[in-house]
């Protein structure tokens, strides 16, 4: 199983595939995570590109 996670101006959306990346399927709910800063979440959790 894979997933994919797109973060496009704030907005993080996700996907996973089965079949080793042949075909996506898209989860229907998203985030929108632009409130989301050092002081979120208890300090120093920020949202990066691994």
């Amino acid at each position: 199983m894979q997933i994919h996670v797109t973060n496009n101006r704030h907005i993080v959306t996700y996907a996973m595939s089965g079949d080793g990346g042949r075909t996506w399927h898209r989860f229907d709910r998203g985030m929108e995570v632009s409130g989301y800063h050092l002081d979120v979440r208890g300090g120093c959790v920020v949202l990066r590109t691994a």
